[in-house]
């Protein structure tokens, strides 16, 4: 009897022992994923990155002086203003354009001088392959400077930026509301691709003030 026990027992310890081995031999260790970055086409993609081009205007002339005059109300109610834009000829990096504006008495209320390559916006020139074009094209700012930057605020869409901006914004919000109020204009160009300049005239102090600072 004590024997069969044994027998029996062995027999029980063995197939226990061969089912084991046997889940060992098929069970598969877990595969690991490696992710290879590949360089190159990191590189090809960084290759498509949008990198803007700008024309090297340090050769450009003009070929001749550059005068353009305007006359409105600006100041006061009754009496128009004088506002020149004078560039000079030669090397648009060596030369100085002046903006001026003069009331009917001579009196000189505003003057700005600066190089006149500050009138280049360099986003307009990357289709620009010439010192010919580019001369082209800062006459072509230079004649829209007055006809485009004297204008009436109140004419202003409401999607303006001066529409859009708070009270808090503009340096001097009185005189933006005065200027709606009356028959005067206000006075906007722009340098250095985002400085620009909102002009208007304030009773008050007595000058011509910045409305506001803009980008």
């Amino acid at each position: 009897m004590n024997k069969l026990y044994l027998i029996f027992i062995l027999i029980a310890f063995i197939l226990v022992s061969c089912n084991q081995t046997a889940e060992r031999q098929n069970s598969k260790p877990v595969d690991t994923v490696s992710v290879k970055v590949d360089s190159t086409s990191v590189k090809r993609a960084d290759s498509y990155a949008y990198t803007p081009t700008y024309y090297d205007y340090k050769n450009t002339r003009l070929s001749d002086n550059y005068r353009d005059t305007a006359f409105t109300k600006f100041s006061n109610d009754t009496t128009e203003d004088c506002f020149t834009l004078n560039i000079p000829k030669g090397l648009v990096t060596e030369t100085k354009t002046t903006i001026r504006v003069v009331t009917k008495q001579g009196e000189v209320i505003y003057e700005h001088t600066f190089a006149t390559s500050d009138l280049i916006n360099g986003y307009d020139t990357e289709e620009i392959k010439t010192d010919v074009e580019m001369e082209k094209y800062i006459l072509s700012l230079a004649k829209s400077l007055l006809k485009e930057g004297l204008y009436d605020p109140s004419e202003l869409s409401e999607e303006s930026y001066l529409n859009q901006a708070t009270k808090e914004d503009f340096n001097d919000y009185e005189v933006f509301e005065n200027i709606k109020k009356t028959d005067r204009i206000m006075f906007h160009y722009c340098l250095n691709e985002e400085s620009n300049y909102y002009l208007g005239y304030s009773d008050k102090k007595k000058k011509v003030v910045k409305i506001i600072d803009c980008c």
